[in-house]
């Protein structure tokens, strides 16, 4: 258990240890975000004017979100989770340990601060329907002023397609299956 008395989704490990096709995409990002850093650019997501230091393999911290842990300049973090493949559904296993380890470290303050630092899901396959649906819920739960209005754009029929709300719904789902009483407000700022 960490601290925040949440359950961790799988022990220590590399991704050399533990094989896979993922291996091979997951160092191909991390290889970018460390030329950014050695270079000086800007990382989309993360709220800081360059990287000042980058972590890989992040479980031995703490974190659950662990594949990348990127720090700018500032002191705001990215957590960065890289999958080869995922599926935004009730039956993929590989997203719904993706929902609980960001749920994780989101509700654990002593390594994430949910008005400075984000998490970032990393994917290299993903549907067409998962990747529109996503970037939309993501937009909508940024722009938006609470949950209140956040739920109104998901729910507004003529506003939000019934991909969005399945979308929503499956999200929704895995969280509840993390935290059985959670609340839209909760919701919201984790999508935020």
């Amino acid at each position: 258990m960490n601290d925040n008395g949440n359950e961790h989704r799988a022990e220590i490990s590399n991704p050399f240890s533990t094989g896979g096709g993922g291996a091979n995409y997951e160092v191909d990002v991390q290889t970018y975000f460390v030329a950014s850093m050695i270079l000086g650019w800007k990382i989309m997501n993360l709220k800081a004017d360059k990287v000042e230091k980058i972590k890989l393999q992040g479980r031995y911290e703490g974190y659950d979100t662990d594949d990348c842990i990127i720090f700018g300049d500032n002191g705001n973090k990215m957590l960065c989770q890289i999958k080869h493949s995922i599926s935004i559904n009730n039956s993929d296993d590989v997203f719904k340990d993706v929902i609980k380890a960001a749920w994780n470290d989101f509700t654990n303050n002593k390594i994430f601060n949910i008005n400075n630092d984000c998490i970032s899901i990393i994917v290299s396959g993903l549907s067409k329907v998962d990747i529109e649906s996503l970037k939309t819920i993501n937009a909508w739960a940024n722009s938006c002023e609470n949950e209140e209005e956040f739920n109104n754009k998901i729910n507004t029929s003529i506003f939000s397609s019934k991909e969005k709300k399945q979308k929503f719904k499956v999200i929704k789902e895995h969280l509840k299956k993390v935290k059985e009483e959670i609340t839209d407000k909760e919701i919201w700022q984790f999508l935020k």
